[in-house]
């Protein structure tokens, strides 16, 4: 997804099994940087500020990264604009990545 100036920043989706109502759903999910102890207390921080999706920490290839993730029932996908979620995931993980790489776009 790009973003602004040369920065982009890739979001992943998927199946994400069901919720506690046997919904669907599809997760949108965009990796931040690698898991570091000392940063989880900020990310919670960061958490209870957030309005749609969180950050969370996913293993990919046998090593913790720091995720930023939105998962959702897929019968309301048709109803909300796919670009605009897209946009909104990839934002929010790129600046913790921008935080976490010190400014480099890694991801």
């Amino acid at each position: 997804v790009p973003l602004g100036g040369d920065r982009r920043q890739a979001v992943y989706v998927g199946p994400a099994g069901v919720d506690a109502e046997g919904r669907s759903l599809v997760t949108f999910v965009s990796v931040c940087g690698p898991a570091v102890e000392r940063d989880c207390r900020s990310l919670l921080k960061l958490n209870a500020r957030m309005i749609d999706g969180c950050f969370a920490i996913r293993v990919l290839r046998g090593e913790e990264y720091f995720v930023f993730i939105e998962n959702l029932p897929v019968d309301l996908l048709p109803h909300l604009d796919a670009g605009d979620v897209l946009r909104r995931i990839a934002a929010a993980a790129d600046e913790l990545e921008g935080r976490l790489s010190r400014g480099r776009d890694i991801y």
